[in-house]
């Protein structure tokens, strides 16, 4: 009798053994499932928001800027000279160059200055 009650007692004792394993594992497996669906859709939303992103243009090596009411200038192409008066700047053109040009008009003509070229009358 104290043969049969250790048999059973061990055979219980591997049940919940067993039991206790398997809870474990399916613990187990429904955390990683867990994570994985949430990585699933970590990469989803990161996935519409680079779709949803408007890439940045390249800004242009040289921009032609109009200037918001012309402005008179007298041109002097070389210094010591007296100038040209009655010309109008309307436009700057900037750029990875180091000088800055002025697109100035005057009747019936028209020129791209560089700014030391030109001076603003009053």
């Amino acid at each position: 009798m104290l043969f049969v009650a250790a048999i059973v007692s061990a055979a219980a004792i591997l049940a919940i053994g067993y039991i206790v394993a398997s809870d474990v594992r399916g613990r187990a497996a429904a955390s990683v499932a867990t994570i994985n669906a949430r990585r699933d859709i970590a990469d989803a939303v990161i996935s519409a928001a680079l779709e949803a992103r408007i890439p940045e243009e390249p800004m242009a090596a040289e921009q032609i800027v109009p200037l918001p009411a012309p402005l008179t200038m007298r041109y002097v192409p070389a210094r010591g000279d007296e100038g040209e008066q009655g010309w109008k700047a309307i436009a700057i053109r900037v750029g990875d160059r180091s000088e800055t040009e002025y697109l100035i008009v005057k009747v019936g003509s028209h020129k791209w200055a560089k700014a030391d070229d030109v001076e603003l009358v009053g």
